[in-house]
């Protein structure tokens, strides 16, 4: 509150963030307990390697879609999209595997679906959907996020300078 304040002061605006506990998960898990698909449209953005401009690109889409007056729910996979006021922060990417709670994007999805009077879905994912190696693991989070926000549409970032065309080809086909 001090901190409010103190911005308030200076004619800036501080904004809360909405931290996910384990009471909202089980509300969320109380009101939709079986996975539902979502009846709204969903675009998703993703890409083949980090540093793309993936989270960047969801927030330029998410202001213009705003603009033209589309009431979204926008799911994010990057921990600072907290801040950013985003319906839905599920913190995986760079380390935050744990975070994720299988299912519970989806549950989430058809929740707010079902108490907002959005039109449209805005998701954004974490690189490497597939594995770059295959040694890599981390592709099996990636892929229950997939399953769980079943996009409609997606938009592929890519670097090809970066990337072998095959990779790219292999991500679009997953997809």
């Amino acid at each position: 509150e001090e901190m409010k304040k103190r911005f308030a002061e200076k004619n800036l605006f501080l904004q809360d963030t909405f931290v996910y506990t384990n009471a909202y998960y089980e509300r969320v898990n109380q009101a939709v307990p079986y996975k539902i698909p979502s009846k709204l449209p969903v675009l998703g953005v993703f890409g083949t390697s980090s540093r793309q401009g993936k989270f960047t690109l969801q927030m330029l889409l998410r202001r213009e879609l705003e603009r033209k007056k589309v009431k979204l729910i926008t799911l994010a996979t990057e921990h600072q999209a907290a801040a950013m006021d985003v319906s839905i922060c599920y913190p995986c990417g760079y380390g935050g595997e744990n975070n994720i709670k299988l299912s519970m994007e989806q549950k989430s999805i058809y929740y707010l679906e079902q108490t907002t009077d959005a039109e449209m879905i805005l998701v954004g994912g974490q690189s490497w959907l597939i594995p770059y190696h295959i040694e890599e693991q981390t592709a099996i989070y990636n892929l229950a996020f997939l399953e769980a926000v079943r996009p409609d549409c997606a938009i592929v970032v890519v670097n090809p300078e970066v990337d072998p065309p095959e990779y790219i080809s292999d991500t679009v086909q997953c997809l």
